[in-house]
């Protein structure tokens, strides 16, 4: 898949930019936790003939379409030909966009990528200090069901080379690699920058220096924009390709920005031998406010 173009306006602006009913059908979720989810519920319903409602059911390991239970290994028989396809990545969760994006990829369909940023994060406070400085504590998630592989991308994990996507929660990369289950030898941890605003990255930093700095011999930190896919995955193909010649699987973790997570689904998509990890964690009511800037990415297959 290849992203063949990349349009971005003040959120606001979407219901001017979209036509009504531009699109046939809309792949989106139907809660809404913060303004941006809210916008995005009534941008679908302006936007799209038809919204279908996917859900990954992780504890039976399927994916729900409007209430119906596919289990993954019926989805290629799934598709949309000749359909105009929005995905609303503002509100699908990660192995949600993961298994989206495999359905898209082999039906060869043509699909666009919506992405609503927030104005701001719900922080918390201050709490505790860091060798960087104190670290900022932001009230995005409760813990969930715990670090898994996402099937079908799962596999030995022995010997792996781990691409981690950095977030504001610290804890969440911390509780990847404190769970014992990934190899600590080789990991690449992507920075956010440019972030969504100028000074963020400074919080992602501050928020996982104490763990990179515990793995400074075996950790890489390499530059790739908040907002940016592409970038992002740039990033992952030179890790995926130092690590065949190596001979080691490569680890996804995408626990950073949703276009960085995006780039993470749009990569395994295309190379089904990745593995894939998600934490799980439940992100809290009013994680966010207000609405600032809207992606819109077009991918071809």
């Amino acid at each position: 898949m290849v992203i063949t173009d990349w349009n971005y306006c003040e959120a606001v602006s979407l219901f001017s930019e979209i036509p009504k009913g531009y699109y046939d059908i809309a792949l989106s979720h139907v809660h809404a936790i913060d303004d941006r989810e809210d916008m995005m519920s009534e941008l679908v319903e302006h936007a799209s003939k038809e919204s279908i409602n996917v859900s990954y059911v992780h504890e039976r390991s399927y994916l729900s379409l409007n209430n119906e239970n596919i289990p993954l290994r019926k989805l290629s028989t799934i598709g949309f030909p000749g359909k105009k396809v929005l995905v609303d990545a503002t509100r699908l969760s990660v192995p949600e966009l993961l298994h989206v994006f495999c359905i898209l990829k082999d039906s060869r369909a043509q699909f666009d990528v919506l992405y609503v940023q927030p104005e701001k994060y719900k922080k918390k406070g201050a709490q505790g200090n860091t060798k960087s400085g104190t670290e900022e504590s932001y009230d995005l998630s409760n813990d969930g069901a715990g670090v898994q592989q996402l099937p079908p991308f799962v596999s030995c994990v022995t010997d792996v080379s781990l691409v981690a996507n950095l977030g504001f929660e610290g804890h969440r990369l911390g509780s990847v690699l404190q769970s014992e289950q990934y190899p600590l030898n080789s990991l690449t941890c992507l920075l956010g920058t440019p972030a969504f605003k100028a000074g963020w990255e400074n919080i992602t930093l501050k928020n996982n220096i104490s763990i990179v700095s515990e793995l400074s011999s075996n950790v890489r930190v390499k530059i790739a924009g908040a907002n940016d896919p592409i970038r992002t995955h740039a990033m992952i193909k030179e890790v995926y390709e130092g690590s065949n010649y190596e001979d080691k699987k490569l680890c996804l973790v995408p626990i950073g920005t949703k276009p960085m997570s995006i780039a993470s689904a749009w990569f395994a998509a295309d190379h089904r031998d990745v593995i894939v990890v998600h934490d799980f964690v439940e992100k809290r009511q009013k994680r966010s406010s207000g609405t600032d800037t809207a992606h819109l990415w077009k991918f071809s297959t």
